[in-house]
């Protein structure tokens, strides 16, 4: 349990660290917002990886469908991330 626990704490220090916007961080609630961005900012890339794959032409009928799945999937949580930064700030 407790080497767990460190992997998790380990995981998070890096991905504060290697966020320039964690850096500048004062707070819990600083820390809350720079996360809650890079998220967001991760979604939009995903998101827009899905629909570059989703237009290729070799991409087949079935993995368009998931690919349109997907790309919904990432907008929701793109504007969920939004509204939690909304109401943090």
């Amino acid at each position: 349990m407790a080497k767990d626990r460190n992997k998790k704490y380990d995981f998070c220090v890096k991905f504060l660290e290697s966020n320039p916007h964690s850096k500048s961080a004062s707070s819990i609630k600083g820390l809350v917002i720079a996360s809650t961005k890079n998220a967001a900012f991760n979604t939009i890339n995903v998101e827009r990886i899905a629909k570059t794959i989703l237009n290729e032409r070799k991409t087949s009928p079935g993995n368009k469908a998931a690919l349109r799945d997907c790309i919904e999937l990432y907008k929701d949580a793109n504007s969920s991330l939004n509204k939690a930064l909304t109401n943090v700030k």
